[in-house]
């Protein structure tokens, strides 16, 4: 696959790859592996094409499962633990990725996973084809969350992609090599898999090339050089920009030299290394230095992430976008789309790895001793390059940032002093900073700017939740692969325990909104052991927990993280954390039907947080008041609760506000005013979807089921019950447990059934639940009575 190839990396499978050459025969291996075993695996060397091909697959096979097909990218995972939570969020076509490994953390094998247990629920009655990509550097763990999966859900198929077989039972394993090199004199040597790949990767680079009588040995001679790996072959035909086709196969001192013969493995991998080397080396010295620097970023990054991370005193911020266009042109660099009128980037996961190690090695004087490079290739620059030197000025060391010299990543010192953090950044040494164990000072600067950069995203969404609520919570979840490579790096730098502390707090309305749960539990569990002492920011990780383990139906734990919080946060002072603290039992309390003790923690709630000034806070406490004023069936104080709350927040607020309408929708469909509730609802749902809440489309759909039940639609009343399914999957269980809309959900379906019979409402519930994402919002909000079959969409 090409440098700059794109595809999707969550979700419903779409064939993306017009560039795909040859591999029929393997192409068809797989489509036959598929049908004979349920875990068919394509290994092979990095390069080779093995995503490639079981997309290819995957499209052609797609038709023979009911629920399609769905990719999964595990290239960025290294926690096991999390590998069941990205597959369910790849499941419901969220595109997070998983954040760098870490030390001390609990053995998956312990204890039964929530994760796993909602993964489970998920597939068990699917009939899918779920590709998992690059499972290799996590083989022991994908094996055994194949093994169950496959044993649980006996209409799941898994393709996955990996360089070595799983080992689990009943697998069936394609070996993919590479391209096959033609003999010269061969009369179609012209026609060869590996020459058209060459030819097609050079017309692009090149437009009118071609692949002539007097040019073919040139071609083979470079494709046989490289073994014919695909990503190799691509690579050197990239370079016809800068080196005409004969130089090219002419280089075959350049490519002996640039072949690490004490890398270990086969020929083929050392020539795959060589053709990334052999760029890196054709590229400037600033080219190569930000390439190096570009490897922290786990995911897409716009111009600016790319300035504040990779810039500093030797490669200054004017430089960057030149040099980002540059290396687009050598295709060492992607496009992944655009935000706010501006390119993203994504360095490919190969390329990357490369890039790490370069500036893992940075500084040090290895990389010229390991690769035996001569002094005039080493390049002029210091300040932590990619060629090796100091961090010189302008690393980026917190007071050259403007920041106290003692607390190296938060704005300033009163942030941290207003949290209660423990004070220190990155840590410094007589001769600068102290780099963690096996870090060298470049790559410890680029890392504490990457972290930074993206604590400065949480946090302004913590500070300002209202200001372009959907486009600040938009830019976070395409940020997800940054946000925890951020809080990874965070908690390996020594001293920035302060990073990931408030990295994974600040969050905290982001994984309400996201429905991201489980993943929020994961991070906060391991903040909370960064801060085992009394503090105000215990109490802060200890609130945002509760919030969380209630949400995910947990109300002991949370109910437990509730209190402490509360406790600690009131003997600090800190009235807005006690105040959430007490909203975290409310609802707690209001969810699992324990009306007797809600008003206790209703009012502690308003009170602290009226006390606090916290207008926000109180918008939720108003959300969740009439909430309990519904269960205890108080129409006109649920109403008024909604109001209220409404009139707290700003008119472009959606997230809170989406709800409030949806309850007064709701509260009017209870009155019997139905009609006049529906614009309501609308709205609420329209809301909803813009920002993008997937927990509260479900309840929003639900409530438009309601409706149409009361209405007597019901056929659009089962084709709505199915479309607000696949929201609950993430939560775990529908209306997250919460009894009145459980009730109405109940009493909905048992009407319909009843109108239409059940082999009708089966089917109609169905259609609905496999409808595409946003054609059964767009069908939901025309109101009409004949939703339609989702293939309709296609």
């Amino acid at each position: 696959m090409a440098a700059g190839t794109s595809y999707g990396t969550h979700g419903t499978v779409r064939w993306q790859m017009p560039g795909f050459v040859g591999r029929e025969a393997e192409l068809a291996r797989v489509r036959e592996l598929l049908r004979f075993s349920r875990l068919c695996t394509i290994t092979g060397p990095g390069g080779v094409g093995k995503t490639s091909l079981a997309l290819c697959a995957a499209d052609q096979a797609a038709c023979e499962f009911r629920d399609g097909a769905r990719l999964v990218d595990l290239s960025t995972v290294r926690e096991p633990e999390l590998l069941a939570a990205t597959i369910l969020a790849g499941l419901m076509a969220v595109a997070p990725a998983p954040p760098a490994g870490s030390p001390g953390r609990p053995d998956p094998r312990s204890e039964p996973s929530p994760q796993l247990d909602q993964l489970l629920g998920c597939l068990r009655e699917r009939k899918l084809l779920l590709i998992i990509d690059t499972c290799e550097h996590l083989i022991d763990g994908c094996a055994r969350l194949v093994d169950i999966m496959l044993r649980e859900a006996p209409g799941l198929t898994i393709l996955a992609t990996t360089r070595q077989p799983l080992d689990v039972a009943g697998e069936a394993v394609l070996q993919l090599c590479p391209l096959p090199v033609p003999d010269p004199r061969s009369v179609t040597a012209g026609k060869a898999d590996s020459v058209e790949l060459f030819a097609r990767r050079a017309a692009v680079t090149v437009p009118g090339f071609t692949v002539t009588q007097d040019n073919l040995d040139d071609v083979i001679t470079i494709c046989r050089r490289l073994d014919g790996i695909p990503l190799a072959i691509e690579l050197a035909a990239a370079q016809l920009r800068a080196s005409p086709l004969p130089l090219l196969a002419e280089r075959d001192d350049q490519l002996r030299l640039l072949i690490d013969d004490r890398h270990p493995g086969p020929a083929r991998h050392r020539s795959l290394r060589a053709t990334i080397e052999w760029s890196y080396w054709l590229c400037t010295p600033t080219e190569r230095l930000l390439w190096a620097r570009m490897s922290v970023f786990a995911g897409g990054f716009d111009i600016a992430a790319a300035e504040d991370v990779c810039a500093d005193g030797e490669l200054g911020r004017r430089d960057i976008l030149p040099t980002l266009i540059s290396l687009v042109d050598k295709n060492i660099l992607g496009r992944a789309g655009t935000r706010d009128g501006g390119p993203m980037f994504l360095l490919p996961d190969t390329l990357r790895g490369y890039g790490a190690e370069r500036l893992h090695l940075a500084g040090t004087g290895a990389v010229a001793r390991r690769y035996g490079i001569p002094a005039r290739h080493r390049g002029a620059g210091s300040g932590g390059s990619a060629e090796g030197g100091s961090t010189g000025p302008g690393g980026g060391l917190p007071e050259e940032r403007g920041l106290p010299e003692d607390h190296g990543l938060p704005e300033d010192r009163g942030l941290a002093e207003d949290r209660g953090l423990p004070a220190g950044g990155v840590h410094r040494g007589e001769e600068g900073p102290t780099a963690p164990a096996g870090c060298g000072p470049a790559e410890d600067a680029v890392r504490s700017r990457f972290i930074a950069h993206y604590l400065a995203l949480a946090e302004r969404f913590e500070r300002q939740p209202t200001t372009d609520q959907p486009g600040q919570y938009q830019r976070l979840l395409a940020e997800h692969a940054n946000l925890r490579a951020a809080f990874d790096y965070a908690l390996d730098l020594p001293g920035n325990d302060t990073a990931a502390i408030v990295l994974a707090t600040a969050l905290r309305v982001y994984w309400q909104i996201s429905g991201q749960l489980l993943e929020a539990e994961y991070w906060l569990d391991r903040a909370v052991q960064r801060c085992p002492k009394r503090s105000v920011v215990r109490a802060r990780v200890l609130g945002a927990r509760s919030t969380v383990r209630v949400l995910l139906g947990d109300f002991a734990n949370g109910y437990a993280d509730a209190r402490e919080a509360v406790t600690m946060a009131m003997a600090f002072g800190d009235l807005a954390t006690a105040g959430l603290g007490h909203l975290t039992l409310y609802t707690g309390l209001t969810f699992s039907g324990d009306l007797e003790a809600g008003p206790a923690a209703a009012a502690a709630a308003a009170d602290c947080l009226t006390s606090a000034g916290d207008a926000f806070g109180l918008a939720q406490y108003d959300l969740v008041d009439a909430l309990f004023q519904m269960q205890t069936q108080q129409l006109d104080e649920c109403y008024a609760s909604a109001v209220r709350g409404l009139g707290r927040l700003p008119s472009d607020e959606v997230w809170c506000s989406s709800y409030l309408y949806t309850i007064q929708s709701l509260v009017l469909f209870l009155r019997g005013e139905a009609e006049r509730g529906k614009p309501m609802g609308l709205l609420g749902l329209a809301m909803k979807h813009r920002i993008g809440d997937r927990l509260g489309l479900g309840f929003a759909l639900g409530t438009q089921a309601f409706i149409a039940a009361a209405e007597g639609r019901h056929e659009r009343t089962a084709w709505l019950l199915g479309a607000s399914g696949p929201h609950w999957e993430r939560a775990g269980h529908e209306y997250i447990g919460f009894p009145i809309f459980s009730s109405l959900h109940e009493v909905s379906e048992r009407m319909a059934r009843e109108a239409l019979g059940d082999e009708r409402y089966s089917a109609l519930h169905a259609a609905g639940l496999a409808a595409p994402h946003d054609y059964a919002i767009a069908r939901a909000l025309s109101d009409e009575e004949q939703l339609g079959d989702p293939r309709d969409a296609e």
